[in-house]
């Protein structure tokens, strides 16, 4: 349940980010070229095992099950609660963040424009939940390269009917 809703979550933005970015690129502009996500990747990693970035990380955190044992209830709403961790590079200390707040902004925009994400649209992201935490910026010991990540926590409301 949680996984194929997390999975779900993936293909949409591996489906439809890379367009998402080159509308930020071509409107915002200032020298900060957003690169395509170089790896999607749906359990936790070492950074240091991969050096493909820009990345995303989508956990699967939580299902909250609602009206289970009622009943009178002729349906169960789920709430499916993720993660959406964005790590990006930059060689810039002083443009990094913003390079990070801009890939923030596109998968925003992206879970918000396609926030249906099955045919029957029982799975819904609610998009007035979006929470973004920023982490530290990292910089990796072999090079002069900075490393910055943003979670995002998304739900994603799904009803079951009960026959």
């Amino acid at each position: 349940m949680l996984e194929d809703v997390r999975d779900k979550v993936k293909t949409v933005l591996q489906t439809y980010l890379p367009a998402q970015l080159d509308v930020i690129d071509t409107a915002r502009g200032g020298g900060i070229v957003l690169d395509d996500i170089a790896s999607f990747h749906t359990t936790e990693f070492a950074l240091d095992d991969f050096l493909q970035l820009p990345a995303l990380l989508i956990l699967a955190v939580r299902t909250n099950l609602e009206h289970l044992l009622r009943s009178s209830a002729n349906y169960r709403d789920t709430t499916h609660t993720l993660n959406v961790i964005i790590i990006v590079s930059e060689v810039q200390n002083e443009t990094l963040e913003t390079r990070l707040l801009r890939y923030a902004q596109a998968v925003e925009q992206v879970l918000v424009t396609h926030n249906t994400l099955d045919d029957v649209s029982d799975l819904i992201i609610d998009t007035n939940v979006l929470r973004y935490g920023i982490g530290e910026v990292k910089r990796f010991s072999t090079s002069q390269t900075f490393v910055q990540g943003m979670g995002i926590v998304v739900e994603v409301k799904e009803r079951y009917t009960i026959t």
